[in-house]
């Protein structure tokens, strides 16, 4: 399964967490592709035993890959996994049956699946810039702790 979206806001990906649970028994791992367009930027792999101890939320971690998102560009991810045997159990990964991203899609094997996205959502970490506000305030209190300064050593 393929779930495009567009960032919301600009920051290193720190993972993504995503609506589902792996099956008792499930043997196989999960593997989680990103792209950028058709450019992949991260693979990463969880394993059953991971998403299964997570609960309804399995958090899937990329800090490690040093992925940079832009607001408003458009990304996807990909969910496979190494199973093999069809008589054994695997992931159920929750889906909307309603379109929940406006500039997202959901494809199956190539095959879009129309007005449906699955649950997630993406972590960020990103560095506060101070505003210049911020700057003229901290620079007048300077200013003002030199001039009462030199007021003291001239009299």
């Amino acid at each position: 399964m393929t779930q495009s979206f567009t960032a919301g806001a600009t920051g290193i990906l720190a993972g993504i967490d995503i609506q589902g649970y792996g099956y008792p028994g499930t043997p196989e791992d999960l593997i989680i592709d990103f792209y950028e367009g058709s450019n992949k930027l991260a693979t990463t792999t969880a394993s059953a035993n991971e998403i299964l101890g997570a609960g309804l939320w399995s958090f899937i971690d990329f800090s490690s890959y040093n992925v940079s998102l832009e607001k408003d560009d458009i990304y996807s991810y990909k969910l496979s996994t190494t199973h093999v045997n069809t008589n054994t159990s695997g992931y159920l990964i929750h889906y909307s049956r309603n379109n929940l991203y406006s500039s997202g899609s959901l494809s199956r094997n190539g095959v879009e699946l129309p007005d449906k996205d699955l649950f997630f959502r993406t972590s960020l970490e990103t560095s506060s810039v101070p505003e210049p506000s911020t700057f003229s305030i901290f620079a007048l209190g300077i200013m003002g702790l030199a001039s009462s300064r030199l007021k003291k050593k001239s009299i």
